[in-house]
C-alpha cells in the first residue's frame, strides 16, 4: 500500500458488521475514526480524513439536512465518499448526494475483504480529483446487485476506469442529464425499462445519442446474440464469460478509438 488512508466511518449503529469493518480497516494499516451522522461530529473529526465511509442506516431516511451538509463539505474539502447500504438506503442517499459524487457505492451484503482491497486500490490511484483525468468514465446498469458489485470491482481494479453503478434502466436518463460517460454497459434484460427500451431512449435524445452503449447479456447462443446486435449497440458482453472477457471487450473498444 502506497500510504495509509485516514478514514472517518460514519454510522448510527454499533453492529457486528460495523465493528468488523472498523477493526479490519485498522488491521490493514489505515487510521480509522468513527463518528455519528451529525454536523458537529463531521466538523470535529472529518478535517484530517481522506475518505468519508458512510455505513448507511435509518439516518439516511431522517437526516436530509446532515446529508446535504456532508455533500457540500466533501466537495469543498476534496473528500472521497464511500457508501455501503441496502438498495432502499442507497436510493434515499442519491436523493441528496448525486451518485456520480460517490467514489465507491456498494450495495449490501458486502464482502469486507473486497471492500478493503478496493480502498487500497483507491490509495494507489491518488486522492480525490488526482490521477483521474485520463481515466474513462463508465456507467454499469443492471438490476442484479451481485453482478454490479463484482463487475464494477473488476473494471476499477484494471486502473483505467471509474465506474458508476445504476440498478435500473429508469435511472439512466436522470444520470445522463448530469454527466456524460465514455461508455454505458447496459443489461439487456431488466424489469420495467429493458435494455432495448433504454437504448432507444438514449438514441432518440440528441444530447445522448452519441454515447457508446454495450449490451450485457446472459445468453450466448447465436440467435440471442444476433437479436442483441440487431439493435445496433456499440458492442456486447456475455455476462457469464467472466472478468477477462469483460476487460478485453472494454479495453479493445477504447484502444480502437482515437
Amino acid at each position: 500500500m502506497r500510504g495509509k488512508k485516514q478514514i472517518l466511518l460514519i454510522s448510527d449503529q454499533r453492529s457486528f458488521m460495523v465493528e468488523t469493518l472498523y477493526r479490519s480497516l485498522q488491521e490493514d494499516g489505515h487510521v480509522v475514526e468513527s463518528a455519528s451522522p451529525d454536523k458537529t461530529s463531521l466538523m470535529l473529526q472529518g478535517e484530517d480524513a481522506d475518505i468519508i465511509l458512510l455505513y448507511l442506516g435509518n439516518y439516511v431516511f431522517d437526516s436530509g439536512e446532515f446529508l446535504s451538509f456532508l455533500n457540500t463539505y466533501c466537495q469543498s474539502e476534496n473528500k472521497q465518499i464511500i457508501a455501503v447500504g441496502d438498495e432502499e438506503e442507497m436510493k434515499a442517499l442519491y436523493k441528496v448526494i448525486p451518485r456520480h459524487l460517490i467514489e465507491l457505492p456498494l450495495v449490501r451484503p458486502v464482502n469486507i475483504r473486497n471492500l478493503i482491497d478496493r480502498i487500497r486500490f483507491m490509495d494507489m490511484g491518488g486522492g480525490a480529483g488526482t490521477g483521474k483525468k485520463n481515466r474513462k468514465q463508465l456507467v454499469l446498469v443492471d438490476d442484479d446487485s451481485t453482478f454490479l458489485n463484482m463487475a464494477s470491482e473488476w473494471l476499477e481494479q484494471a486502473g483505467n476506469y471509474d465506474v458508476t453503478i445504476l440498478n435500473s434502466g429508469a435511472q439512466v436518463l436522470n444520470y445522463l442529464a448530469k454527466r456524460i460517460p465514455d461508455l454505458i454497459l447496459l443489461d439487456y434484460e431488466m424489469p420495467v425499462a429493458s435494455g432495448p427500451q433504454v437504448l432507444g431512449m438514449i438514441r432518440a435524445d440528441a444530447r445522448f445519442r452519441d454515447i457508446p452503449v454495450f449490451f450485457l447479456t446472459g445468453k450466448n447462443d447465436r440467435d440471442s446474440v444476433m437479436s442483441v446486435m440487431s439493435l445496433k449497440p456499440d458492442g456486447y458482453v456475455i455476462k457469464t464469460a467472466g472478468k477477462q472477457a469483460l476487460l478485453e471487450k472494454v479495453n479493445m473498444f477504447f484502444s480502437s478509438r482515437p
